[in-house]
């Protein structure tokens, strides 16, 4: 049986309201969007994308690019990084890291300060640019994600030898004279690790087009938001400034080139980079005293400010006992104990608090630590924090031009060096290994201004559909059997509403598993209430709709409202349910 869509179709009361096209972002519709993709069953409204081509596209327009691409390619730019943000928030919540809402406060502080405004003018700022301030947040709220995200995922397992750092410092810090600096950008196209030779091909030949346009005069920050898979593509590849040394070596020509040069496509182990210096500056060699460090343990016993005055003196007691004990012991010694009772947090290292110089702690804390030699131990200290007992366990003299006083430098340089190579590799991983489906939303056929009017269904085109002829059975007879089925605890009916080839989705091992796990929690409630509003369907061929809608749920013991996603397909004469996904 050959189904008419359109004549569904009206049955939803379908209409999309005119989006008229003012600014950089657009107000929400009140229905949600069609889908744009699923990503290890989460999934990406048009809405989301459309907001992300919307802004791509003003930014190429601030640019000064005066002629815009294709909308196809901006819409495609901004769902490949609608994609790679949805993969690091999956992975940032698999390793339970978040960001608070006082992390995100700061953070705008910090942008209001830099840019001399006082508390809170940063929100009106952006209104009068016609930039929404909750989007704003989230903006920032994404960016401090992928930072943390970053430094344990791929900067925490980044390590580089002694060696290293000290031939780093021979070559370039030994004999103090002025560093340039660049500044860099760059365009990053990645290869996967199991590329074939024709994709290794199909790369080589992208990243040629893209040197050719370049070559011709094109901006190279608005070719970067287009084709750079790198996490930095929609801020224009910036990679910050960058030392000699400080970058992998077959990148090392660009220190011997001018300002606005570009390199040409440069082939890593993780991909092919083309590379533009933006800025230069000199750096003079620091010149400073020489001073002393200490390298110390300590074990810290903390004070409640509840503690009345008995208790204190408890407290006191208890430190004087171990600072005694702890007069003839060795280093491994204190460091056993200061495991077993110390309540800092270094305490899990044996109370090791590393090389720190004057300056870096509080004065009691660092006045008593700097009286001390090696291997004596003091007795109790107190500071805020609480009661110490400190242990030296070597002291140095660094001279400001040292290897030691140099290193902790050289190291961020090496490391920062290496995440330019290992953060697209890790990010193409993260793709590899996921389960991404894309499907097509509606595009405007040009951008040559801000982005016209998307999806947009008139009162005409409504009434054509009306006219339809109404030969069906609908994907909503369906839906309301699935909600009817499941309000009345109905399991057979329920089943009845899911093709036999139903995803249930990576938590479930098969169907069964989870027909068991549907039996168990509907049947154990002792009501249950579906209702379902804000209907939206979607035709994607004769034999496959999409259903996004608000779902309330009300049982006797839970309570929930969210949207859903039901994919239908026309099975054996009857739609049927083979996908279903929670909106978030």
């Amino acid at each position: 049986m050959k189904i008419n869509m359109t004549s569904w179709i009206r049955l939803t009361g379908f209409s999309v309201a005119l989006l008229a096209m003012t600014s950089a972002s657009i107000t929400r519709a009140e229905s949600l969007d069609s889908l744009a993709a699923i990503v290890n069953n989460e999934a990406i409204t048009c809405y989301e994308v459309t907001n992300k081509a919307i802004t791509l596209a003003s930014q190429l327009q601030q640019s000064g690019d005066t002629q815009m691409p294709e909308s196809k390619v901006v819409f495609q730019r901004a769902l490949d990084s609608s994609i790679d943000m949805l993969l690091q928030k999956q992975e940032a919540k698999k390793m339970e890291i978040g960001v608070s809402d006082e992390e995100v406060d700061q953070a705008i502080e910090s942008v209001e300060k830099a840019n001399n405004l006082e508390s809170g003018q940063l929100k009106m700022v952006l209104q009068r640019q016609g930039v929404d301030y909750r989007e704003y947040r989230e903006t920032i709220r994404d960016r401090q994600l992928t930072t943390k995200l970053i430094e344990i995922a791929v900067q925490g397992k980044v390590s580089v030898s002694e060696e290293s750092m000290r031939e780093y410092y021979r070559k370039y810090l030994k004999d103090p004279k002025p560093i340039r600096e660049v500044r860099l950008s760059q365009i990053y196209l990645g290869i996967a690790n199991s590329a074939s030779d024709a994709q290794l091909k199909e790369v080589s030949d992208k990243a040629d087009m893209i040197y050719q346009r370049l070559q011709k005069g094109e901006d190279f920050v608005s070719l970067s938001a287009l084709f750079s898979e790198a996490p930095d593509a929609v801020s224009g590849g910036d990679m910050g400034w960058v030392s000699p040394g400080g970058i992998a070596p077959s990148f090392n020509r660009i220190f011997e080139l001018p300002i606005g040069s570009f390199l040409e496509p440069i082939r890593s182990p993780t991909g092919m980079h083309l590379v533009l210096i933006s800025d230069e500056r000199f750096i003079e060699p620091e010149v400073g005293e020489s001073y002393d460090e200490a390298h110390a343990r300590h074990i810290l016993l903390k004070i409640p400010d509840s503690a009345d005055d008995a208790a204190k003196a408890k407290i006191f007691h208890q430190a004087k006992v171990i600072a005694d004990e702890m007069k003839k012991a060795s280093d491994d010694e204190f460091a056993v104990r200061a495991k077993e009772v110390s309540q800092g947090p270094s305490a899990v290292q044996g109370g090791d608090l590393g090389w720190f110089k004057r300056g870096q702690m509080l004065p009691a804390f660092e006045n008593a630590a700097f009286s001390l030699n090696a291997g004596q131990t003091s007795g109790v200290v107190e500071s805020k924090f609480g009661l110490h007992i400190i242990r030296m366990v070597e002291r140095r003299h660094i001279d400001q031009n040292s290897y030691e006083a140099k290193r902790d430098y050289i190291k961020g340089i090496l490391i920062n060096a290496e995440l330019q190579l290992q953060v697209p590799r890790w990010l193409s991983g993260l793709k590899e290994n996921a389960h991404i489906e894309t499907y097509s939303c509606k595009m405007p056929e040009s951008m040559s201004s801000i982005l016209p009017i998307l999806n947009v269904a008139t009162a005409d085109s409504a009434k054509a559909a009306a006219q339809q002829d109404e030969e069906l059975i609908s994907p909503l007879t369906t839906l309301e059997k699935w909600r009817s089925a499941w309000s009345a605890q109905n399991l057979d009916a329920y089943f009845a509403t899911y093709a036999e080839h139903f995803d249930p989705g990576e938590k479930f091992h098969s169907l069964d598993e989870w027909k068991a796990y549907k039996r168990r929690v509907i049947m154990n409630k002792r009501f249950i209430e579906v209702t379902l509003r804000e209907i939206e369907a979607t035709p994607v061929d004769e034999v496959t709709a999409r259903l996004v809608f608000n779902q309330r749920y009300v049982s006797d013991t839970f309570k929930s409202e969210s949207y859903k996603l039901l994919i239908m397909e026309f099975v054996a004469g009857d739609w049927k349910i083979v996908r279903e996904v929670e909106l978030v």
